[in-house]
């Protein structure tokens, strides 16, 4: 909120709009291990190729009442996909002007969406990592910056703020680690499978980058924000990333390359646990724009 309210000062009004995957399970464990989704239509689980429209029809009763009963809670949903892992689907919301209202939609659809599903015989976790062979789960955010006319701020001057965002984002993720990846499980994430970026990157239209720049025209302009695992806390991710756009707008840098010209372009980021603690800590800016008594 503060982080919010210090934009909305400067005159920069962010719109946001988050996206979380997540699996669906089957309500028993096998030797403490989560088992793949039951398909409803024939009792085998699910084995599905990624993408796969099939699995959405099949799964279609758990999947309609998920999305009802976030209707009723006020959030705007408004695409489910099939997603990579066998059982596994992601969900988008609306872009919303208000930041803390979007991260309210993704705080809120996790906490209804595992009470549907056991209401459906199913366990959905959005934990990052269930299952070390399939892909993990991620909170992508699409951000994009406005001024109070309306207009966009990072499409401005042959879009030079939207690549001094980027370099704001880039250089500070590797000390938001402990937010976008909050418990061990999330590290597992960031071992170099499918999906999930190894290295702070960004790249037009690649979605293995940390940050993406989705295809839009000028008024839409915005960046994706990729690294943060699914069981990330969606206001503290919100907060780093917008304090990483701000300080790139303050900072005026240009970004490393991005991967659609270099392949190998990126900069490390701490994949330990207390590798990222101390990263985090040791940050001047961070301390100064979210808070010494919060990062410590």
């Amino acid at each position: 909120a503060k982080v919010l309210e210090r934009l909305q000062h400067q005159g920069i009004h962010p719109v946001v709009a988050f996206e979380l995957e997540f699996y669906l399970f089957d309500k028993q464990l096998e030797n403490g291990l989560p088992q793949f989704a039951r398909d409803p239509l024939c009792g085998d689980a699910d084995d599905q190729p990624n993408l796969h429209i099939e699995r959405l029809s099949r799964f279609s009763d758990v999947l309609d009442d998920m999305a009802q009963t976030a209707k009723d809670q006020g959030i705007d949903i408004t695409v489910i996909t099939a997603e990579i892992g066998p059982g596994q689907f992601e969900i988008n919301f609306g872009h919303c002007d208000d930041g803390l209202r979007a991260a309210d939609w993704a705080a809120l659809f996790c906490r209804s969406t595992r009470g549907v599903a056991l209401n459906h015989g199913y366990r959905a976790s959005f934990m990052a990592k269930p299952y070390l062979q399939f892909p993990g789960s991620g909170m992508h955010v699409h951000v994009s910056l406005y001024d109070a006319a309306g207009n966009n701020l990072l499409a401005a001057h042959q879009q030079q703020p939207l690549r001094h965002a980027v370099a704001g984002c880039l250089e500070l993720l590797p000390h938001c680690m402990p937010i976008f990846s909050p418990n061990h499980n999330a590290f597992r994430r960031l071992g170099g499978t499918v999906n999930a970026a190894t290295r702070a990157s960004w790249g037009f239209e690649d979605r293995d980058a940390c940050v993406r720049i989705p295809e839009s025209d000028p008024r839409n302009l915005r960046i994706e924000h990729r690294l943060a695992s699914a069981d990330a806390n969606p206001y503290l991710v919100l907060a780093a990333i917008l304090v990483g756009l701000e300080h790139g707008l303050e900072a005026k840098r240009e970004p490393i390359a991005p991967l659609n010209e270099d392949r190998n372009s990126g900069t490390d980021f701490p994949v330990e646990m207390l590798d990222a603690v101390r990263a985090m800590q040791q940050q001047p800016i961070l301390r100064d724009k979210v808070g010494a008594e919060f990062v410590e």
